[in-house]
């Protein structure tokens, strides 16, 4: 697969969620003073187990490339050498990157300066500069995929190389001989952005734009909250961010991205549990009374948080 093939796969497939979180409509830090108490708002790697089951496991991942990120905490990396199945939220194999690849990309004909104006036009090449991404690719994008894509690092989207956390993951159960699942299909995923109304992704990339000197800052933050474990922080960012936007896009960040996911993804992995299954998804999905750990204490799983957060060698 070509680099640019690859780079633009990239836009789709390592976001996702994060991206929601990543930034904020305002060009100052988003304030955490009064972070709610949530269901299991600490702790990356869980223990489920439900009468007459083997034990499967639930691990909360960052879609990230960082050398920490990558670190898997020992229990974790205990626990998924004890399960014949390993589950990630998208399959990230050529197939996935190819199919991402063509939702990314503008009709033929269609340019995306010519679709976003001028302003933005100026505002998105100055956050791009030091992307060094070629000016033909950005122009054939869709506004949301260029928004998602501001969503990594300069650095660690020009590395076409090192996976993400959860293709890392997937790359254990390859090689392992693992049955490996993917609890969503990547137009499933997609979809949602998509599937956007011309207006609601030229606001999508307005809030991205307006808070991009902030975006270091934010994946900062985030980073060093996941590698504490402190889900209930991740999720606190994900309502701050998601309250100073417009009723439309805070239903899309909580209702679209989180919530509905959350469902899909606990009904996708429970017929898998009565083999024993290790669950791969991102952090932001865990906590809450509609995150996932909630949702399978309702289905009758006990849930253990797991200690061990020194990383594995």
């Amino acid at each position: 697969m070509g680099r640019i093939l690859k780079l633009t796969a990239a836009v789709a497939l390592l976001n996702l969620i994060w991206i929601g979180f990543s930034y904020a409509n305002s060009e100052s830090p988003i304030k955490l003073d009064n972070c709610p108490t949530v269901p299991f708002e600490k702790g990356r790697i869980f223990e489920i187990n439900q009468k007459g089951k083997p034990s499967s496991y639930i691990f909360g991942t960052m879609h990230s490339k960082h050398p920490d990120v990558l670190k898997l905490p020992t229990a974790a990396a205990i626990a998924i050498t004890e399960v014949p199945k390993i589950a990630t939220e998208v399959s990230m194999n050529e197939q996935a990157q190819l199919e991402a690849f063509k939702m990314t990309i503008l009709p033929e004909g269609q340019d995306l300066f010519e679709i976003i104006g001028p302003k933005r036009t100026d505002k998105l090449k100055q956050v791009l500069e030091e992307y060094g991404l070629p000016e033909q690719l950005i122009r054939r994008l869709k506004p949301w995929a260029v928004s998602t894509l501001l969503g990594q690092s300069p650095e660690e989207l020009r590395d076409t190389t090192t996976p993400v956390l959860d293709g890392m993951i997937q790359n254990i159960a390859e090689k392992t001989g693992r049955t490996h699942l993917a609890l969503e299909d990547i137009n499933e995923q997609l979809s949602f952005f998509n599937n956007m109304s011309p207006e609601f992704e030229l606001e999508f990339l307005d809030s991205t734009l307006n808070s991009a000197g902030l975006s270091d800052y934010y994946r900062d933050l985030l980073r060093e909250n996941y590698l504490k474990g402190n889900n209930g922080i991740i999720f606190c960012v994900a309502i701050a961010v998601a309250a100073s936007e417009s009723e439309k896009m805070k239903s899309f960040i909580l209702d679209d991205l989180l919530t509905k996911r959350n469902y899909r993804m606990v009904d996708r992995m429970l017929p898998h549990t009565k083999d024993g299954v290790f669950v791969a998804v991102g952090a932001a999905h865990l906590p809450g009374e509609e995150g996932i750990l909630n949702l399978l204490k309702k289905q009758g799983y006990q849930v253990r948080r797991l200690s061990g957060a020194v990383p594995a060698q």
